[in-house]
């Protein structure tokens, strides 16, 4: 048997976007069952998509936001040096008055490459726009979009966890719940759910969510057994 070389996620991606080993890349992809949830997600991405590289490309770097880092990269550029001196100016104040206060943190890194629901009511350029930003942590821009992307899992999933980011669990919530039960984002938008609850008090809920789900991604399960360990 043909030995094929491994390849990690970072490395699949960067040489899909680069034209660097496609073909040997999308041949891995092809034969190959992953663990890797973030692999296994691109994967999904590729086949809904006929392993289209432009339609991967646009979805990583659509033109606005390519657009939005340049005049960004420019306006660095304008004030640059004012910046450096008002850091030096105000360093010392800003170390001493931020909080060294730990919260735990129950999100778990998702490189928001699930699965693309391909049909065409989507709005694929308000979905390409909203991923995008979501990935730069740009939530609130991120956000708008996923509004434009309607009954769609992948938008109220994502837009989910925007909410959460921007410390807005209530709104997080509404779009959690939308998520249908047969959904492949079903288990992780429970998990966030449960953590939305947590996040309003509604300790209850977000014990009884947990108690009635397992989690095959590692972290969500251990958040989940320490959860339910600590919360009373």
């Amino acid at each position: 048997m043909r030995n094929i070389k491994q390849y990690t996620y970072h490395e699949i991606l960067n040489s899909l976007l680069n034209n660097a080993d496609v073909f040997a890349v999308i041949e891995f992809i092809k034969t190959n069952q992953f663990t890797d949830s973030d692999i296994n997600n691109l994967k999904h991405f590729l086949e809904k998509n006929n392993y289209n590289i432009e339609t991967l490309t646009l979805f990583i770097n659509p033109p606005e936001l390519l657009k939005a880092k340049k005049q960004a990269f420019n306006k660095h550029l304008l004030f640059k040096v004012a910046s450096i001196i008002i850091l030096l100016g105000f360093s010392v104040f800003l170390f001493m008055n931020t909080s060294t206060k730990n919260k735990k943190n129950y999100f778990v890194n998702d490189e928001g490459f699930s699965v693309y629901m391909n049909d065409a009511r989507t709005n694929h350029t308000a979905l390409f726009n909203g991923m995008s930003y979501y990935r730069v942590g740009e939530f609130e821009k991120a956000i708008k979009y996923f509004k434009e992307v309607l009954n769609n899992d992948t938008a109220n999933y994502y837009k989910g966890l925007c909410f959460l980011k921007l410390d807005k669990p209530d709104s997080a919530l509404i779009d959690l719940r939308r998520i249908d039960k047969n959904s492949e984002y079903f288990n992780k938008a429970n998990y966030y759910l449960a953590i939305s609850y947590l996040l309003t008090n509604k300790r209850d809920s977000c014990i009884s969510i947990l108690k009635s789900l397992q989690f095959t991604n590692q972290a969500m399960q251990s958040n989940r057994n320490t959860i339910l360990k600590e919360v009373k």
